[in-house]
């Protein structure tokens, strides 16, 4: 994917934790992407069970960005969002984690490297991700799959209680 197809695509992040105080991390991640990409909306806060791993419970929100000019960089700065907040990535697996931000969509682009797979390519088994996604981007449509984040969510066979996070 060129640089210049990606420039004028909302991009849309998931922001997820279990460790410590998620809300202000979150917080913290949304002020830094406002203030280097903009961001244009975000979903309420919700509680799920750990996927993939025995751990406490996640808090997951979803952000909608500007469109962004180089996906790379904005992965790179997630990544180093994630490292200040104490991210250790260990490779084995799933684990506990103050903050996780992943780049879900780049507007309708396709795009697989070493670093990154747009769209996520677990988005559609995820409870915890499509609930806050059907928020706000329900119509959104998964540029591979051509369904839209309801109908994704309405087909999902992950089981796992998504409930909306007291404010």
């Amino acid at each position: 994917m060129s640089t210049a197809s990606v420039k004028n695509s909302p991009v849309l992040i998931l922001l997820g934790g279990n460790q410590g105080d998620v809300r202000s991390n979150g917080t913290y991640v949304r002020e830094e992407l406002d203030r280097e990409f903009g961001v244009v909306a975000s979903s309420h806060w919700y509680s799920s069970p750990a996927w993939g791993f025995e751990g406490a419970p996640f808090l997951n929100a979803v952000l909608e960005l500007n469109p962004v000019r180089d996906v790379h960089a904005l992965l790179s700065f997630c990544l180093e969002i994630e490292r200040e907040l104490g991210r250790v990535r260990s490779g084995q697996g799933y684990s506990d984690r103050p903050m996780d931000v992943d780049i879900l969509y780049v507007g309708q682009n396709v795009m697989k490297s070493d670093t990154l797979e747009i769209p996520h390519p677990r988005i559609a088994e995820r409870r915890f991700t499509l609930v806050p996604l059907c928020e706000k981007w329900g119509e959104f449509h998964h540029p591979v799959l051509g369904l839209t984040q309801n109908q994704l969510l309405k087909d999902c066979q992950d089981s796992s209680k998504v409930e909306r996070a007291e404010a």
